[in-house]
C-alpha cells in the first residue's frame, strides 16, 4: 500500500502486512498476528491523527507483528529504524504495547538500542544539545508527559544508566531520577553549535530579553 497523505503535503508512506486483519467493525480493528514490514512511515502523518504523538520528525521503517485492537496495540519482534536527515539513523528492536488515550498515549515498551542516534533526536528537540550515538537496553512505561525510563547505554563517548522519570511533552522538558556516568566525554555527547544556540539570549526588535533555554 502507498499512502499519499492530502492532510500532510508532501507525506508518502510505503507499508505492506500479512496475516489476520479484522474490519468488521472499523472502528474497533483488530490484528491477530499481523507482521507488518513498512519502507517508509511519514511520521507526520501519524502525528497528525494522534495530537499527542511523540513530535519526531523524519520517517520509520521496518518490520513488526502486531495483535489486539488498534487502540491497545501490542507489538513483539520489533525491528525498526528511524531517519531524519543525514546520519546513521536510530535502530530500535524489541516489543512493547501503545495503548490510545484521550490526552496521552501510554507506552509499554522493553527495547534494545543498536543504536539510538543522539543527533537525530536533537533534530526533533531542539532543546537537546546532544550528538553522537549509544547502544543499550531501553525500559519505558507511561505518557509521555511522565515517562518512566530505566536504561544503560554506551558507545564511544562513554557509559551512562538512568533510572527515573521524565517529561517530554512540549514546550516544556522534565527529568527526575539517579544516573551514573562513567569515562564520559562531554565534548563527544554535547553539540557544542546547539549548545552555544540554545544558551544565547533571545533579542526581538522591540524589547530584550536574558531568558536562557532550558
Amino acid at each position: 500500500m502507498i499512502f499519499r497523505d492530502s492532510h500532510v503535503r508532501g507525506a508518502t508512506s510505503r507499508v505492506g502486512g500479512k496475516g489476520e486483519l479484522n474490519i468488521l467493525y472499523p472502528a474497533l480493528t483488530s490484528f491477530r498476528h499481523f507482521d507488518v514490514n513498512a519502507a517508509s512511515v511519514d511520521l507526520r502523518s501519524i502525528e497528525f491523527l494522534y495530537l499527542n504523538f511523540p513530535r519526531l520528525g523524519g520517517t520509520i521503517s521496518g518490520t513488526a507483528t502486531l495483535d489486539s485492537s488498534w487502540l491497545d496495540v501490542r507489538f513483539s519482534n520489533a525491528n525498526v529504524l528511524h531517519q531524519d536527515g543525514p546520519g546513521e539513523p536510530s535502530h530500535l528492536t524489541g516489543n512493547g504495547r501503545v495503548t490510545y488515550g484521550e490526552k496521552y498515549m501510554t507506552y509499554d515498551i522493553d527495547a534494545q538500542a543498536q543504536p539510538v542516534s543522539l543527533g537525530m533526536l536533537a533534530r526533533s528537540y531542539p532543546k537537546l544539545p546532544l550528538t553522537g550515538i549509544l547502544s543499550g537496553p531501553i525500559r519505558a512505561r507511561g505518557t509521555t508527559a511522565d515517562l518512566e525510563l530505566t536504561t544503560t547505554l554506551q558507545g564511544a563517548a562513554g557509559a551512562l544508566s538512568f533510572d527515573g522519570r521524565v517529561d517530554i511533552d512540549p514546550p516544556s522538558y522534565g527529568i527526575r531520577g539517579n544516573g551514573q556516568v562513567n569515562g564520559l566525554a562531554i565534548n563527544q555527547l554535547l553539540d557544542s553549535t546547539r549548545l552555544r544556540s540554545a544558551l544565547r539570549p533571545r533579542r526581538s526588535a522591540t524589547t530584550y530579553s536574558s531568558r536562557q533555554a532550558t
